[in-house]
């Protein structure tokens, strides 16, 4: 379940869909997926207490390939004292625009989002069987804790720089 202030600047950015974009392309109606986590991005994140997953999406299924700089890095403040008429503008005549102008069916958007540093999503709008979807570690109080499932789903570039931060010698 999205945030209020996720579903307010979803329905901003659905409100201003390019027609060429179809209809079943809803942000407010979307599962939203990163199809590669960084060394960095795992960093970042580090959430007192929350599971990473990975999700192998059903074969031949729809799904929308966009920006998460654009698209979910901006949010409409529930109640930020008024500001969210300006805040909501800037979304319709800046980001908005670019996210749906970076974004796109296919793997063009990897041509296309140079600008924002390939932090790509995927949107999703249909039921993942759950078995297609594979626990892999672990934040436990600022520590991610890898399980044995992880190492399947790490580049080999990465694999170094992972060893690190866990503090071990393999993955």
């Amino acid at each position: 379940m999205a945030s209020k202030e996720v579903q307010n600047t979803n329905q901003v950015l659905d409100s201003i869909k390019p027609k060429w974009i179809s209809d079943w392309v809803k942000r407010t109606k979307a599962l939203y997926l990163y199809p590669e986590i960084t060394v960095d991005f795992l960093l970042m994140i580090g959430y007192p207490s929350s599971d990473l997953y990975a999700v192998k999406l059903p074969h031949n299924r729809r799904g929308w390939m966009g920006s998460q700089l654009y698209g979910g890095f901006w949010s409409i403040r529930v109640s930020d004292g008024g500001n969210g008429s300006r805040v909501s503008s800037f979304i319709k005549e800046d980001v908005g625009k670019k996210y749906w102008n970076y974004s796109c069916y296919d793997r063009r958007t990897r041509r296309k989002d140079r600008y924002v540093q390939e932090f790509d999503e995927i949107l999703f709008f249909e039921r993942i069987p759950p078995e297609n979807v594979e626990l892999i570690g672990q934040w436990d109080q600022g520590i991610f804790r890898p399980n044995d499932s992880f190492i399947k789903y790490v580049k080999d570039e990465y694999k170094e720089e992972y060893m690190k931060i866990f503090g071990t010698n393999s993955l």
